[in-house]
């Protein structure tokens, strides 16, 4: 019922291939059923400042899979409650707590944005 991971290593020796069979999509951290308050999303923003090159590097190409725009060091990401868990859990892992600082901002995805300049609205 759920998404299986099938790694075709087994198949054709090599590891970095991983296929999905998708009949229902489980995302890490998103709790295992058809509930529809589950699915519900929220957007958030999430900025950063990472003071190494490598550890910003990774974060970014991270929350740029979860982002439906941003600029930088900014990004706005519509996350379901699992999501958000696995997000939080995963820029834990990815930054230095001493160095670093992630704010995630609650956003009202109803709200009028005001831009200035070359923003896009």
């Amino acid at each position: 019922m759920y998404s299986k991971l099938n790694s075709h290593s087994r198949e054709s020796g090599n590891p970095d291939i991983v296929s999905v069979k998708t009949e229902h999509h489980w995302i890490p951290g998103q709790a295992r059923n058809d509930n529809k308050k589950n699915m519900e999303r929220t957007l958030y923003l999430i900025a950063y400042d990472i003071t190494n090159d490598r550890r910003l590097n990774r974060v970014r190409h991270f929350l740029k899979g979860y982002s439906t725009g941003g600029q930088k060091s900014v990004y706005e990401c519509f996350l379901t409650d699992g999501e958000l868990r696995y997000v939080k859990r995963k820029i834990e892992r990815l930054i230095d707590e001493d160095e670093d600082r992630v704010h995630i901002f609650t956003m009202d995805g109803r709200s009028r944005t005001h831009t200035l300049g070359i923003a896009v609205q």
